[in-house]
């Protein structure tokens, strides 16, 4: 309780010591009662400029001023002061009547039918006790019903929150005038906005009743200087709680959680030879180099182990000039039919140049010339070695289509720890300059006061973006 018999050189001292001392009890508690006994008028106006400067009130906050000043003077003060009459107060008043006195409870109603207007919701006196002279409570809800009210709202609009729009329709009109037609073209332009602040803001005025009349500004820094002037009842735009904006505003609850992101360029992939190889690991290609060095080597053993037979072919009969058939073949005394080898082929076991060739052509897609399928031993090599021929071209096929389709990019960072450790700029458009540099700037952490090294302001988002796509830089955004 504070009683009012200050003189003028130290009331305003004196009132922010006291009053900043309530302001942190208010603080510890959602819910805090303040009262106010005073009959002069300097000092009621005085605690009404210092409380609405050092932000005492809010709404949960009910302030209760006790006073014997005259009504006329009551009436200036819960109309033209801002803690009066727009916040969660009640004045409590004396009336002296012939036979006995009585309080008034008294309020400011800035939202009625009639308009803003002093109504008068209680009585109370020691004969009738409290009487109540109002269908509204001793501190009525000043908010729930605007009654049709047209509000100032401040805004600066940008995508995706407010987006505008223009309907525009035309209307025809025909006139007669002396048996002339004459046609008429009129064209009105209404402008309108969507976007998620406009539709939000759209479903609190038809709730609360009220209709709104939108204030450009060119940066938020105007719009947070009107709301603070009182010019605009409200900003319907996003702020965050940042430590510094603490200092202007209070905050009562917060509508959803949003967390600060940045936007960089996607990396580019250049054509490179090594993607050939890149399609699988080093290790899968050093078993497959092995199995390669491996197959020759086997069928070049095996073949010059066994003995230099040739038991499909006759011996006497290897010379096709002696023969005048055209299909190279020719009848013996038994009736069966030899084939004759081409004179090309050697007799021997092959070279192993041709066998490295042999294996080589199985995996590139080649066929076999039958060289190596003369002993059931190399037959099961070569069966081997075109079963895994078979499986690492497709394994292989499909890492290179599957590499090409879904390419593996660079490692790029993925939080703001990793994103101050790389050269990468920072662009900020002013709306977003003006809100978290000072933030980071003032940070306890180091990783805050790192990234202000960063970052450069751009006029606007699109062109911190295309900027990023140039220079590969970081965006910041929200």
């Amino acid at each position: 309780m504070e009683k009012g018999y200050l003189t003028p050189s130290n009331l305003t001292q004196a009132f922010s010591q006291v009053l900043l001392q309530v302001r942190k009890l208010r603080l510890l508690s959602w819910c805090v009662t303040v009262v106010v006994v005073s009959d002069q008028f300097s000092f009621l106006t005085s605690f009404a400029n210092t409380a609405d400067d050092l932000r005492l009130l809010v709404w949960s906050t009910r302030l209760l001023v006790v006073s014997r000043l005259p009504l006329l003077q009551l009436h200036h003060l819960l109309t033209f002061y801002w803690a009066f009459s727009m916040m969660n107060t009640a004045f409590l008043t004396q009336q002296h009547l012939n036979t006995h006195t009585r309080w008034q409870a008294l309020s400011h109603l800035p939202y009625t039918t009639d308009g803003p207007k002093v109504v008068q919701l209680a009585s109370w006196s020691p004969r009738h006790g409290l009487i109540h002279t109002h269908h509204l409570p001793l501190f009525p809800d000043k908010y729930a019903n605007y009654h049709g009210a047209r509000v100032n709202m401040s805004l600066f609009s940008f995508a995706p929150f407010w987006i505008p729009l223009k309907e525009e329709e035309e209307k025809e009109e025909e006139e007669e005038e002396e048996g002339k037609e004459k046609d008429t073209t009129t064209t009105t332009t209404t402008p309108s906005y969507t976007g998620r602040s406009y539709k939000i803001l759209s479903t609190i005025a038809t709730k609360l009743n009220f209709s709104f009349s939108l204030i450009h500004t060119q940066d938020i820094t105007e719009e947070e200087r009107l709301t603070a002037s009182r010019e605009s009842m409200m900003s319907p735009m996003k702020m965050a709680i940042l430590s510094h904006k603490l200092e202007k505003f209070d905050f009562s609850l917060f509508i959803e959680p949003a967390t600060l992101t940045f936007a960089m360029a996607k990396p580019l992939l250049k054509p490179q030879w090594q993607s050939l190889y890149q399609a699988m690991q080093g290790q899968v290609w050093l078993a497959f180099l092995a199995t390669i060095c491996l197959v020759p080597v086997s069928l070049v053993l095996i073949i010059r182990g066994a003995p230099e037979t040739n038991p499909s072919l006759d011996n006497n009969n290897t010379n096709p000039t002696n023969n005048n058939n055209t299909n190279n073949t020719s009848r013996g005394d038994d009736n069966n039919i030899r084939v004759w080898t081409p004179t090309h082929q050697p007799k021997g076991a092959p070279e192993s140049s041709l066998v490295v060739l042999e294996v080589v052509g199985v995996l590139v897609g080649q066929g076999l010339s039958g060289r190596l399928l003369g002993l059931d031993s190399s037959r099961l090599v070569v069966a081997s070695w075109l079963l895994v021929a078979f499986i690492a071209g497709v394994a292989y096929r499909a890492s290179l289509f599957a590499s090409i389709t879904v390419p593996k990019y660079p490692p790029r960072p993925e939080s703001l720890q990793e994103l101050v450790q790389t050269e990468a700029r920072v662009l900020m458009p002013p709306d977003v300059m003006n809100i978290f540099y000072p933030y980071f700037k003032t940070s306890n952490s180091s990783t805050g006061r790192q990234l202000v090294q960063h970052i450069e302001g751009v006029p606007n988002h699109h062109a911190g973006l295309r900027q990023a796509l140039k220079g590969r830089s970081g965006t910041q955004s929200v």
